[in-house]
Order: C-alpha cells, then structure tokens, then sequence
C-alpha cells in the first residue's frame, strides 16, 4: 500500500511527506506512512483541495 500526500498544485515534490515525517519521527523512531492517525489525514486534506471524492479515496486506500 503505498499513500502519496503530494500535492500536485504545489510543485513542491515530496512537501506533506517531510511535514508529516518531522511530526511523527519522534513518536514512532521510524517512519511508517500506515501509522499516520485519519484525523490528521483530514486536516492535510481539508486545507488542499475540497474535493471530497479523493479524501475518500485515500481513505479507502488506507483501509484496504
């Protein structure tokens, strides 16, 4: 399974993965995609797009 948070609008490549990376490096030791919490998914999610149909598709994705 594999969760891509970059978005494409912002040309900065790997932008919410380092964001993400630094939040979590401390708690976990090692930086698992699959830890992250589906609350923090949404606020990522709420302040790029409102398109509801891909946050629930990463969702599903997360799940499946």
């Amino acid at each position: 399974m594999q969760v891509c948070f970059s978005p494409k609008t912002r040309g900065k490549g790997n932008f919410w993965e380092k964001k993400i990376h630094r939040k979590y490096k401390k708690d976990s030791g090692k930086f698992r995609k699959n830890k992250i919490l589906i609350g923090d998914l949404l606020l990522f999610w709420e302040s790029e797009t409102k398109n509801l149909e891909i946050l629930r598709d990463k969702i599903v994705d997360i799940f499946s």
